[in-house]
């Protein structure tokens, strides 16, 4: 069962929260970018682990399809609110739908070069989840225990991503293809994105417990910078 929200509350938002978001989803793109650029540039994703993209992007989807269950109500309510209100009611979906897309980006050109055997496996596997994922949403009836349930799996995972990433980084001695700008940019970020969901309608613990995996971020860029002024 998914909460039921009366449409009339979402019709004025407040302001701060908005702008806040808005800021947000830009920051998440500008953050990715320089991951992106990295692997274009050096046309390899060595020194990136498959661990690490097959638990993030795992994470993600979860975290996508938690949000999109919880705030289904808010969705619906864009067929009485004009498009700027249904733009600023749904962009806690956004900044959550920007993450995931971003990330998949990420995983999308390890495969396109490859630096090591599992790339093609890694996106397979993220795929039949996702579309899994997509299927329970729509046909379990607990909708809302559903989307704790993967609300929680995703915050476990989001902390448990970063440690395959350490241990690849300590083996090779170098970042290889990473980007220690995106880890720099998403560190104080993760704090930030967790404060702007918090006043969201239908946002519960579920959702903003994923992105208080802040530490994981910490530790894996100090880590980085370590090993690379090592190498």
């Amino acid at each position: 069962m998914i909460f039921h929200l009366d449409c009339s509350a979402i019709k004025t938002p407040p302001l701060s929260t908005s702008i806040l978001s808005i800021i947000i989803v830009l920051g998440v793109i500008l953050s990715y970018i320089p991951q992106h650029y990295r692997i274009i540039l050096k046309k390899s994703s060595e020194g990136i682990s498959p661990w690490f993209l097959l638990l993030g992007i795992t994470s993600t989807s979860d975290a996508l399809i938690n949000i999109l269950i919880l705030q289904y109500p808010i969705l619906k309510c864009c067929q009485e609110l004009g498009p700027g209100k249904c733009f600023i009611a749904t962009l806690g979906i956004a900044q959550i739908a920007m993450g995931f897309l971003m990330f998949t980006i990420i995983v999308v050109l390890v495969t396109v070069y490859p630096a090591h055997e599992q790339a093609t496996l890694v996106s397979l596997i993220s795929l039949v989840h996702f579309i899994v994922l997509i299927i329970l949403s729509l046909f379990l009836q607990n909708r809302t225990g559903f989307a704790n349930v993967i609300g929680i799996i995703s915050a476990v995972l989001a902390v448990c991503q970063y440690v395959p990433q350490i241990m690849t980084t300590y083996k090779r001695k170098n970042i290889g293809s990473l980007s220690i700008p995106m880890m720099l940019l998403q560190t104080p970020g993760s704090f930030i994105f967790v404060l702007s969901l918090l006043g969201r309608e239908g946002v519960i613990w579920s959702t903003w417990a994923i992105h208080r995996s802040t530490p994981g971020h910490i530790v894996d860029y100090l880590s980085e910078i370590r090993m690379e002024r090592e190498s």
